[in-house]
C-alpha cells in the first residue's frame, strides 16, 4: 500500500501511556495501558493513503522516537486489539489523561476533539502529550503494533486502521514524507501520481 507520511510534531511521554479513542473514561476495557514505555520525546505522524470512493484516509498512526530516524513496520509485535466508538483515536501519556479525564472530561473533549475533528485530520493535544487521528474508515477495532529496545521497554509505537491487500508483499510503502503543512489536496495529488 503506497502511504504518504504526514509529521504532526512531537509528544512527550512518560513510562506509562494509553492507547484510546479519546471518547473513552481511563482504564475503559477495550482501550490498553501499557507501563513498559520508554520515556521521552517522539515524533507523530499519519500515515495516509487514498482509499477511491472514499477517499484519503489515515492508514495509520505512528509515534517513533524523536531522536533517530527509526521506521516502524506494521509487521512488529500485536500488543493490542483497541476500539474506536469516535471515529478518532490517540496515544496519550497516561498521567496526562487520566488528569485531563478527572479535571473535567467534557471539556478536555471539546478542547482536544471536537474543536479539531471538523478541520483536520491529526493534531497533537494542547500539552503536548497526547496525538490524536481519525481512523480509516471510522469505528471498528484497530491493532496496535510495538517495536521494544534492547531492554525491553516500548519504543516505537503503529496503530493500524487500514491494513494493506494479503499480496501486498511491500506492506506499507512511504513514497514520500511532508511536514503539517502540507494540506489534503497536495497529499491526494502526490499519491495520484506516484
Amino acid at each position: 500500500m503506497k502511504i504518504i507520511r504526514k509529521h504532526y510534531g512531537t509528544i512527550e511521554l512518560g513510562s506509562s501511556i494509553v492507547l484510546s479513542d479519546p471518547c473513552y473514561e481511563p482504564d475503559t476495557w477495550c482501550s490498553a495501558t501499557l507501563h513498559i514505555m520508554r520515556p521521552g520525546i517522539y515524533d507523530c505522524y499519519a500515515d495516509f493513503c487514498d482509499q477511491s470512493e472514499w477517499g484519503l484516509r489515515v492508514a495509520r498512526l505512528v509515534i517513533v522516537p524523536a531522536e533517530t530516524n527509526e521506521t516502524l513496520d506494521y509487521r512488529h509485535e500485536i500488543q493490542a486489539c483497541l476500539c474506536v466508538d469516535a471515529g478518532v483515536f490517540g496515544v496519550y501519556d497516561r498521567t496526562y489523561f487520566h488528569r485531563k479525564k478527572s479535571e473535567n472530561a467534557e471539556a478536555w473533549y471539546d478542547t482536544n476533539v471536537l474543536s479539531w475533528s471538523m478541520k483536520e485530520e491529526a493534531f497533537i493535544c494542547e500539552d503536548g502529550k497526547g496525538f490524536i487521528t481519525t481512523s480509516g474508515f471510522g469505528d471498528g477495532v484497530y491493532e496496535a503494533f510495538c517495536s521494544h529496545d534492547e531492554s525491553g521497554r516500548i519504543n516505537a509505537i503503529s496503530v493500524v486502521f487500514i491494513q494493506p491487500e494479503e499480496d501486498d508483499k511491500e506492506g506499507f510503502e512511504v513514497i514520500n514524507m511532508v511536514d503539517n503543512e502540507t494540506d489534503l489536496s497536495c497529499i491526494k495529488e502526490i499519491l495520484k501520481n506516484s
